[in-house]
């Protein structure tokens, strides 16, 4: 959790702050100031995403691992609950 608040903090600022002044991002006449490569940007965030979302779908396996259950009852367990990650925001 740690992590994933940080990581957002973090995206949060870097879109905040993408451009100095704030009015470059959205306004092209504007030539003092500058931006930072939003590509490497774009590709940290997507990059960060894709593995906490990896991570977070796959924690179940590791926190039932050693629960006291029949392998197939632990299977099952795994399944339901990683069925979250099904989930797709429209």
């Amino acid at each position: 959790m740690i992590v994933v608040v940080l990581y957002s903090l973090v995206t949060s600022f870097g879109w905040l702050f993408t451009c100095r002044p704030i009015e470059r991002f959205w306004d092209l006449t504007v030539t003092g100031g500058s931006c930072i490569d939003r590509r490497k940007f774009n590709l940290f965030s997507g990059t960060m995403n894709t593995a906490t979302d990896l991570i977070i779908l796959l924690l179940p396996i590791f926190i039932l691992h050693k629960l006291r259950l029949p392998k197939w009852e632990k299977v099952g367990l795994v399944v339901v609950l990683m069925t979250g990650g099904l989930y797709v925001p429209t």
